[in-house]
Formats: structure tokens, sequence, C-alpha cells
């Protein structure tokens, strides 16, 4: 699993032994430019991290090579800095979509081109091109401060990118046609942080301290979880079992069953939790925090240890929760 920190370094942990694979300065400069988001391509297989200083950058591992696309000198973006980003597929052709302080959101197609010689990944060159750039909201016509876009998500299957952000609404956006509003999802009273869907079911996470559950079929709210007593930094769904994931500037991390709008779990942590994410296999969550570590937290049996030690994540030393870097 892939991480990103404030001090410019993106790191790779093997998941099983807890090994550094891959390490890297992220900034090609003399001091460090803040990394704010980062998302996979999955079949470009390269990271995309979003900067501090309006940069873009594309990272395969396997070459350890790196593409760097800055959106001022393209004259796409008057802020510098890249708040969100967000990928998917759609009709065969891979999209990165990012968005700033600005409000405005570009869609870069990202193209292989491959070598004559060479049919693997090895010999494909990465070619970005940006396809369109448009306001979230439709009636800004200018950088206004208040509407800096925080959270993409693209829905694949529709074909839609949801966007939201300081001005609190939800921007449900039609990607690859007329990239009109769909429609805006009113009920958040801050800032929009983090969204997450499943389906029919859109989740975001707020400043206001509460989750809200979005009807995708009808656009309409369907519940609203008074989830935690500081803002809600992040939300996800658990793959295996299709239970919500949300944790908090509070230090807790709270997994929910909300149909029934009930906690099934919490863990808690005297520091603020930022993001995670999920390893069915492991029945573990990686959470990212803001005293420099990252936590592990077990939500489900511990799996079987192998006579083979490089073949299981835990040993005797592994703690729940005790786990950092």
């Amino acid at each position: 699993f892939f991480f990103q920190a404030e001090d410019g370094i993106r790191d790779a942990q093997e998941s099983r032994g807890l090994g550094d694979v891959y390490k890297r300065q992220v900034s090609t400069q003399s001091t460090w430019a803040e990394i704010l988001c980062m998302c996979f391509l999955k079949r470009a297989s390269v990271f995309a991290t979003g900067h501090e200083d309006g940069v873009i950058r594309l990272w395969n591992i396997e070459l350890n090579s790196v593409v760097t696309l800055d959106q001022r000198k393209a004259g796409l973006a008057k802020s510098n800095t890249i708040c969100a980003l967000t990928s998917g597929v759609h009709r065969d052709s891979e999209f990165l979509i990012s968005s700033g302080y600005d409000g405005r959101i570009a869609v870069w197609e990202i193209y292989e081109q491959r070598s004559s010689a060479q049919t693997s990944v090895l010999g494909a060159t990465i070619l970005p091109q940006v396809k369109h750039l448009f306001y979230a909201n439709k009636h800004q016509t200018s950088e206004v401060v208040g509407q800096e876009i925080l959270t993409l998500l693209m829905d694949e299957e529709r074909g839609l990118l949801f966007a939201a952000g300081n001005a609190r609404d939800i921007y449900v956006i039609r990607l690859f046609g007329d990239f009109e509003t769909e429609a805006v999802l009113k009920g958040h009273t801050d800032s929009v942080n983090t969204l997450a869907q499943e389906s029919n079911y859109l989740f975001s996470g707020s400043d206001d301290m509460t989750i809200k559950i979005w009807d995708l079929v009808n656009f309409y709210m369907l519940i609203s979880l008074p989830a935690h007593d500081e803002p809600v930094r992040h939300v996800g769904i658990l793959s295996d079992t299709g239970n919500l994931v949300s944790c908090s500037s509070d230090g807790t991390l709270v997994i929910w069953d909300y149909i029934r709008k009930k906690k099934l779990r919490t863990f808690t942590k005297k520091c603020p939790l930022l993001c995670f994410d999920y390893f069915p296999s492991q029945k573990t969550l990686f959470v990212g925090t803001e005293s420099e570590n990252i936590v592990a937290f077990l939500v489900g049996e511990k799996p079987e240890r192998s006579e083979n030690p490089n073949d299981s994540f835990f040993d005797e030393e592994f703690k729940e929760g005790d786990v950092s870097y």
C-alpha cells in the first residue's frame, strides 16, 4: 500500500512484512512540496500525486520515472494548489480528474503510447491530454473565495462526477458529454471533506461532524448520521461486509451499520485521524494520523498464522493499533 505525507515523501510499504519497498522524495527542488492528494490509475499503472505548488506528478513505480503536469504553465489554473484527484475508465479510455483552490475541474485523458519494439508496460509512454476544464459550480465565472473543491469521486458506470468542498454543496456532473450539472445535493452546513459510493448510495463526511447518505437514483438525502464530535475527515466502505467506516479529527474511527444508524465498533487514538485504507485479506484498516505515524486496526478475525513468517502480516510483536512508520 502507498501513503503520502506533508514532508513531500511518498512511501510504499509491503503489507505482509511491513518493510519499505519504495521511498521517493517527491519534490525535485531543494524545498519540499506538500502532497495534498493521491490516486491510482489502474490501466496506466501509475500513481498521481497533487501538490501544494500546483503540480500533478504521475509515478511509474516499475520504471522509477515521473511525468510532471504543471497546470500553471499550461494556463489551466490560477490556483497554485491541487486539492483533490480521482480517476476512472470510460469507454476504454482512462481519465485523471483534478481540482483546486479556484473551484475549477480539469479532465485529463491518459494515453499510453507503446514502442513498436516493446509491448509491455516498460515500453509505454504516458501522454496526458486535457479534454475539458470547467467550474464545479456552473454559476461561477471567476475565482471566488469559498469555492475550493476538496474531494472528487467518479462513478464509472453512470459517467458521473461528484465534487464537493467549502461551498457545502455536492455537485453531480455529467462527464464526457455536455458536462452539465445533473443535481446539486444540499444538506451539509459546513465544508464537505470526503465522499464514498456503494451502488446507488453516496456517502459524504463534513466539518459539520455529520455523515449524510444520498440516493443516487432520485438525488435526495436518505439519512443524516451525527457521526463524530469533530470534523469527519474520511469515509469509506468495507469491501467484504458493506459496512460504512468513518474517521475524524476527534481521534475516533467508527464502523457503522448505516441502514440501522448503529455504531458497530469504535476505535480510539489520542490524535486526529485523517484517512484510512482497508485490506480485506488481513481484515485490517490502516489509518493515517497527525502524529506522524500510521496505525492499524484489526476489524475481523485474526488471519491464521503461516509457517512461513513472510506470508503473514501478523507476528508475535504486532499489537492492534501499534504499527507505526
